[in-house]
């Protein structure tokens, strides 16, 4: 299932994902990165400046968007209102699990003015204890996404080695 819709906005064509998901014997096999890529080179060749979401997680395998869109290369949408707010909840729930974490306190310190500095949502999935809060294990979770298909994507703080398997599927050219 797959529900999105494509409209005009003052940086040009935006798509907005409203509604993916597999099937249970599809996912874990690298069905949704490779969906994914296909619709990322779709948008690019189509000239679609940017795409947004709200990545969800329910704490089920069935709803784990939070996750999977940080995986894909999703960032902190600047132009939502609702971007600070949740980039403190997400500090503050990995606080909670890790005091010391300089990840949830760096999420915490985060404001409009220093929104381009901030941890990325990648950076928080390839954190172990960030990684379990957007899977929704500290609760339901959403963020305010957007990606970029042209590949202006912020480079993670962490700079990972890529070692998820159908990562390097989705990374922009």
């Amino acid at each position: 299932h797959f529900s999105r819709t494509i409209g005009e906005s003052s940086d040009g064509l935006t798509a907005r994902h409203e509604s993916i998901s597999l099937k249970e014997y599809h996912q874990g096999k690298g069905v949704g990165a490779q969906l994914t890529a296909s619709v990322f080179d779709a948008y690019r060749d189509a000239g679609i400046a940017k795409v947004k979401t709200d990545a969800a997680s329910t704490g089920t395998d069935a709803m784990n968007g939070a996750y999977t869109w940080a995986v894909a290369g999703f960032d902190w949408d600047p132009d939502d209102s609702k971007t600070l707010d949740k980039m403190h909840d997400i500090g503050n729930r990995i606080l909670r699990s890790d005091p010391d974490s300089a990840l949830g306190q760096a999420l915490v310190d985060t404001t409009g003015d220093n929104l381009a500095d901030s941890p990325t949502p990648l950076d928080i999935a390839l954190d172990p204890t960030g990684g379990n809060v957007l899977k929704g294990g500290a609760g339901n979770l959403v963020w305010p996404g957007v990606y970029y298909p042209s590949g202006d994507q912020r480079e993670p703080i962490t700079n990972p080695a890529r070692e998820r398997p159908g990562l390097d599927l989705i990374t922009p050219p």
